[in-house]
């Protein structure tokens, strides 16, 4: 009879202990999946229409005052850039001309990545483009940096590796005399997330011609965690 009971309440905690851990993953993937997107709008910074920049809402408060914050930094240095290149342009009677524009890249809900792009021309056979990247872990509410990816040497070295043989594979794209040592990582390079990995974004000249504008090569996840 004892052993009859025991069986009982031993199937009893069982059957429960597995109904809970069902209904917590159900609700994890409800949670997960239900994550929403931020919604994304052009803006124009101080009437000039040659500085567009993204704005964002469905984000929570602590999150998009961190991600506003660093838009209006990015834009107010480039409105002031734009307003020096045109003032010294005009005195010299040249042309110029300064324009941002932006590229989201990754909205998941989870993670947003974005990308502004600053161009510049002062004269010569064409401008430059350069790239900052944006890139927000919103369950951790941070701005996320390349080296908080790349979070040591090993993983450094492995991106590296992956880098260099990728152009070795496609020599075409690339200045023909790089080397692993040409391949800068740091907490300044600019990046997005992507389903995979992470994407990499070059500067204009760093590994490749002009021409080629800002390269990108995609490093899957398993260099990186």
């Amino acid at each position: 009879m004892f052993i009859k009971k025991a069986m009982a309440i031993l199937g009893f905690l069982v059957l429960t202990s597995l109904l809970l851990f069902i209904i917590n993953k159900y609700s994890t993937q409800t949670n997960a999946s239900s994550a929403e997107k931020a919604a994304v709008h052009t803006e124009i910074y101080k009437g000039n229409d040659h500085l567009s920049y993204p704005t964002f809402s469905d984000i929570k408060g602590k999150d998009l005052t961190l991600i506003n914050d660093a838009i209006e930094r990015h834009m107010e240095a480039s409105y002031k850039e734009a307003q020096s290149l045109k003032k010294e342009a005009d005195q010299k009677g040249e042309e110029s001309a300064y324009e941002t524009s932006y590229k989201v890249k990754y909205n998941d809900g989870k993670k947003l990545s974005f990308l502004i792009y600053d161009y510049q021309f002062s004269g010569g056979a064409h401008g430059v483009y350069t790239v900052t990247s944006y890139n927000y872990d919103l369950n951790d509410h941070k701005r996320v940096k390349l080296l908080d990816v790349l979070s040591n040497q090993a993983k450094i070295e492995n991106t590296k590796n992956y880098i260099i043989s990728y152009i070795n594979e496609h020599p075409e794209q690339f200045y023909s005399d790089l080397k692993k040592s040409d391949i800068r990582l740091n907490q300044n390079t600019a990046f997005y997330f992507t389903n995979s990995g992470i994407s990499i974004v070059f500067q204009q000249y760093d590994i490749a011609p002009s021409a080629a504008g800002n390269q990108e090569i995609k490093i899957p996840s398993s260099y990186l965690y």
